[in-house]
């Protein structure tokens, strides 16, 4: 069976069930159906933008995967989340469902608030293949708190970490954090894709500081102990060259600074070893970590994770994303072009596992 074929017959199925039950559809009916299917464009919408903090970098992402899908093989559609949720094809505000209708496919280059769980349900709701993963492994993976605990039930080692939420947050709780967490503290807002808000704290009162700013644009924060160390990332594709989880080579960031801000990770302030120089067998484990971590969070297409080696050769797992940085210059660029692959190729390889979801 060629690829794509069952894709098409699901399709063709799902048009026959909806006929069928209005008495619209004969036998032969379906046949013509299905030919056409078979010869049909596929129909691709990029989805970015969206409302959070995130919007620039989606805007961007989906610019990239636009000027890289083939339309000699597609065709594509440029459908765009402004920040107050309304969704716009080529600049023209539509209601989701008149897109959903017509397409075949969801290249979802959305981040932040929609990227949660909310759009996946909505295109689970209207049977579209989307890449990246499912609605549920997407509202808990981009939950840091609950990533995390999931990581542990696994057996994963992470970074001792405390959580503060919004609705009972008071001074006494960072106090008794302060005492119990050795400084200093990574702190962040536990539902940001990106580095925004995650700074580090060495004193009580920097610490206040910055989960009190953190509350004021996130539910809750999480407050982590710093791991002095090596920082590596390794990625996973789902079905790539032959292999169920194919994994990059582990990648070590270099810095100059304690730990990579949101600011130097955009302007690439940082250098990248590929592959680490840690011995084989760090490397190995940090791979097989990464397809752990992945497997745990019932991810799809696409993750990377990010660790810490302490000096002590400790490995930790910090956290693991699940919207891959498709753009020039990013990191998984990089990463994908040491293993002999590239970003277009990534690309297409997504559309190809999708299509015959």
């Amino acid at each position: 069976m060629e690829k794509g074929e069952e894709f098409v017959k699901l399709k063709v199925y799902k048009v026959y069930k909806v006929c069928k039950i209005r008495k619209l559809l004969t036998t032969s009916a379906l046949i013509i159906c299905y030919n056409l299917f078979m010869v049909h464009k596929l129909k691709i919408a990029v989805l970015r933008g969206g409302p959070g903090y995130e919007y620039e970098s989606s805007m961007k992402m989906g610019s990239y995967i636009l000027k890289n899908l083939s339309n000699n093989k597609y065709v594509v559609y440029d459908v765009s989340i402004s920040r107050d949720g309304d969704w716009f094809l080529n600049g023209i505000v539509v209601r989701p469902e008149k897109i959903l209708m017509r397409i075949d496919l969801v290249f979802n280059a959305v981040k932040g608030n929609y990227a949660k769980g909310r759009l996946q349900k909505m295109l689970d709701d209207f049977a579209v293949p989307y890449t990246g993963s499912g609605a549920l492994s997407s509202a808990i993976s981009t939950n840091k708190f609950l990533a995390k605990k999931i990581f542990e039930k696994n057996g994963m080692k992470t970074p001792y970490h405390s959580l503060l939420r919004k609705e009972n947050y008071n001074r006494a709780l960072v106090h008794k954090i302060f005492r119990e967490i050795p400084a200093p503290f990574i702190v962040k807002p536990v539902d940001s894709d990106i580095s925004f808000g995650v700074d580090m704290a060495y004193t009580l009162e920097e610490l206040i500081h910055l989960i009190e700013g953190n509350l004021e644009m996130s539910d809750a924060v999480l407050v982590e102990e710093y791991i002095r160390g090596k920082e590596i990332v390794c990625g996973v594709i789902k079905d790539f060259r032959g292999i169920t989880h194919y994994t990059f080579l582990p990648t070590e960031i270099k810095r100059n600074k304690p730990f990579l801000c949101n600011l130097s990770k955009l302007n690439n302030d940082f250098d990248l070893l590929i592959p680490t120089e840690l011995d084989t067998d760090k490397k190995n484990r940090i791979k097989q970590l990464a397809i752990d971590a992945h497997e745990s969070l019932d991810l799809g297409d696409y993750s990377h994770s990010d660790f810490i080696v302490s000096n002590r050769g400790d490995i930790y797992l910090l956290e693991t994303n699940i919207i891959p940085d498709i753009q020039e210059g990013s990191v998984l660029e990089k990463m994908l072009e040491a293993s002999g692959s590239s970003l277009s190729e990534l690309i297409e390889h997504l559309v190809q596992i999708t299509r015959c979801y």
